[in-house]
């Protein structure tokens, strides 16, 4: 069973996918009229009936954009489908001969799109504006991780230091680094969930920064090894 958070004035309200289509208030279901035929919108930026750019409003969401459930875990195709879409639909080399205010919304509306893709696609970004989302009075949106996990990433950073001088198991490093990231990403997938029922919120608030600081770290490593991957690194691969 997925769950997936919306937020409603103040307070976090949580529904099963099943009862997706029964909720009224959900920003991401509930459409605003067309500023130009008054269709309901499809998704905030194009009105696909009379195919005029539309005027976002104040607050409009990455997850809006894309038509997408407000959730940490994100359905990766939905996205790029969509985004490859609107891209095409948006592009300012579409509207070069339009009057200036449409000219002026494609370029916007293209840079928004960008953007808005790329938090999404990083699982600390995407957590971070998540976060942010329900918790927007929070400062800083990340703290530091435990110092025992800390030295684990020492040590694979250690590790990593060995593949790229031609030593070490690449094979065996990769699977700890790839088993941390899935750990800590399923861990952020429950908190998130959990959020709205959590009798001290800004307890699972904490832990929530806590395993954002985790994939931060783990980001970093995962980019190291991937570079490693790409040359070809002269370690053992293990069997």
């Amino acid at each position: 069973m997925w769950y997936f958070l919306y937020p409603k004035s103040s307070q976090l309200w949580l529904i099963e996918k099943r009862d997706m289509l029964t909720i009224e208030n959900s920003s991401t279901l509930q459409h605003s009229a067309c500023q130009g035929c008054e269709t309901s919108l499809q998704q905030p930026m194009y009105c696909h009936s009379c195919h005029k750019l539309q005027q976002l409003k104040a607050g409009v969401n990455y997850f809006e954009i894309f038509s997408h459930p407000i959730s940490y875990t994100i359905d990766q195709q939905q996205i790029e489908d969509s985004y490859d879409e609107l891209l095409l639909t948006l592009h300012p080399d579409y509207y070069a001969q339009s009057e200036a205010r449409e000219q002026v919304l494609s370029m916007e509306h293209t840079t928004l799109l960008n953007a808005a893709k790329e938090v999404l696609f990083n699982p600390f970004e995407r957590g971070k504006y998540l976060l942010s989302q329900f918790a927007p009075l929070e400062g800083n949106l990340t703290a530091n991780p435990p110092q025992s996990f800390i030295m684990d990433m020492f040590t694979l950073q250690e590790e990593l230091d060995q593949l790229e001088s031609g030593q070490g198991d690449l094979h065996g490093t990769a699977q700890t680094i790839h088993a941390l990231m899935d750990e800590t990403d399923q861990t952020l997938t429950e908190y998130f969930s959990a959020l709205p029922q959590a009798g001290e919120a800004k307890d699972m608030i904490y832990s929530i920064k806590e395993q954002l600081g985790k994939i931060k770290f783990l980001l970093n490593l995962e980019s190291r090894l991937q570079q490693l991957q790409k040359i070809g690194c002269r370690s053992a691969v293990g069997s």
